[in-house]
This record gives C-alpha cells, sequence and structure tokens, in this order.
C-alpha cells in the first residue's frame, strides 16, 4: 500500500512535493504513539509537531491546488500512514521474525 500510493501521487504531483508528503510519516508515528500506545509528549515535542503540520500545510501551496492534485497529496499522505503503520506494529506488535524479514531499525 505504501508503493501505490507514492508512486501514484509522483506521477500526477512534483516529485519534491511527493516525497516531502512521504516523510511526513514520523508525524504519524507521534500521533499514533500518543493516541494508540498512550505515550506522552513532553511540550517541545508537541510544539515540534505543529511547527512540521504547518511547513506541510506551507509545502502544499493550497492557493494553486486543482481537485485533481488534492487525491494525489492524499495518496502520498496514505502512503506515509501506511509506513508509519508498519513502524508501529514492527516495534510494538509483531512478534519477532528473521532477520532476512525485518525491517532496518
Amino acid at each position: 500500500m505504501v508503493g501505490i500510493g507514492y508512486y501514484q501521487a509522483g506521477y500526477s504531483i512534483e516529485f519534491s512535493l511527493t516525497v516531502t508528503l512521504f516523510f511526513s510519516f514520523p508525524l504519524f508515528v507521534s500521533f499514533f504513539s500518543a493516541l494508540v500506545l498512550k505515550i506522552r509528549a513532553k511540550p517541545i515535542q508537541i510544539i515540534m509537531l505543529l511547527v512540521s503540520v504547518l511547513g506541510l500545510i506551507i509545502a502544499i501551496d493550497t492557493e494553486n491546488m486543482r481537485i485533481s492534485s488534492l487525491i494525489e497529496v492524499l495518496q502520498a499522505f496514505f502512503a506515509a500512514l501506511c509506513y508509519a503503520a508498519v513502524l508501529l506494529y514492527r516495534g510494538y506488535g509483531a512478534p519477532p521474525i528473521g532477520a532476512f524479514l525485518s525491517l532496518p531499525h
């Protein structure tokens, strides 16, 4: 699912925007860590998350956005969301597996 959203978005919007949106996955990891795993964030972490969300909003350039571009932006965010879910599952929920199948830490 990660690859589908990532590459589909890359065909329709600028590749630099696709990469920027995909690498927003730490935001999703932080959000789901607090929401699902009940990990408390420090105030400075919350401030930095808000600043990075603001940076993403600026990078998306909503004034010049077309409806078709919005779908690709959502696909890039979906790819980031899926990657964050994989990282959280692998880090906290998955049983140990062989080294050849595991994600790098």
